[in-house]
């Protein structure tokens, strides 16, 4: 594998074990190594528990999208509809533009790529404020400062939570 080709992910095997590690660069290419559409339907074939985790992937590719889209998880459509590549599509199905408030599209100030948007993390019953980028952390009523975010696998960790995003409840 080339240098800048570090990202691909070869099998879904592979997948399973990135998004599974305590490996924050493993974690990282789980949510943004590039695949084929034959390994994400491998890992949505014979891992159904990580169908959540392909949609949230930044470079699943739109035929995987509408595959997730009629998936029977509500937390996975919530996925594909709140993805960019989804909202470009079919904008008349995305929450980012819904008028229910679930998506708020406040500019991440740490990445200036994602969208931070408010959830309640389920453990604790805290609310959070989480980019859908590059997943920095926020306290509710804190602010959006750059120098301030914490990632949220550290903080689930620490709240004795696993760190996936299924702890999380999105608010409008």
């Amino acid at each position: 594998m080339r240098d800048n080709d570090r990202l691909v992910i070869q099998s879904a095997d592979e997948f399973v074990r990135l998004r599974s590690s305590d490996d924050p660069e493993e974690y990282a290419r789980a949510a943004h190594g590039a695949a084929t559409e034959d390994i994400w339907l491998d890992v949505i074939d014979r891992f159904p528990e990580m169908r959540f985790w392909v949609a949230q992937n930044k470079t699943v590719p739109l035929s995987i999208l509408e595959l997730l889209r009629r998936d029977p998880d509500a937390n996975v459509v919530r996925m594909v509809r709140s993805k960019r590549s989804w909202a470009r599509a079919h904008p008349e199905d995305s929450t980012r533009s819904d008028l229910t408030g679930l998506t708020v599209d406040v500019p991440c100030p740490r990445c200036d790529h994602g969208t931070v948007n408010r959830h309640l993390f389920a453990p604790t019953s805290e609310v959070v404020r989480i980019c859908d980028e590059c997943e920095s952390l926020w306290f509710d009523g804190d602010g959006l400062r750059a120098d301030v975010a914490t990632d949220f696998a550290s903080y689930s960790a620490a709240r004795g939570g696993s760190g996936t995003w299924s702890e999380l409840s999105t608010l409008g």
